[in-house]
């Protein structure tokens, strides 16, 4: 077996839509390996227009997950008192699963 895989998805889900889900969905059973997809919603710092409040969002997004138990939503971005680079997520979502692989999904569109 290899190292286990935890994919962080990033965005705005604003609002959190069908097509975020279904992607998740057929990474968690498509790719071997993958324990769990992170959810991350960007912060309203970030230099987006009409996005709807930090937890407005996240709240849509733990109600669209609630019901896959290897979906997450981290609030790390909502809880910097900056914008963070993305790297620099993807470092502190290393630190909180030291023993997994992270992968960034990138969804365009």
């Amino acid at each position: 077996m290899g190292k286990r895989i935890v994919a962080v998805f990033g965005g705005s889900f604003n609002p959190p839509a069908i097509s975020h889900i279904n992607l998740a969905k057929q990474i968690l059973s498509n790719i071997d390996n993958v324990q769990k997809v992170i959810f991350v919603p960007v912060s309203t710092k970030y230099n987006k227009e009409g996005l709807a409040s930090d937890m407005d969002r996240f709240d849509m997004l733990k109600e669209v997950c609630r019901e896959e138990k290897r979906f997450e939503v981290s609030s790390v971005e909502l809880d910097s008192s900056r914008q963070l680079y993305t790297i620099e997520t993807l470092e502190i979502i290393k630190k909180q699963n030291p023993n997994n692989e992270i992968c960034f999904i990138i969804r365009n569109g």
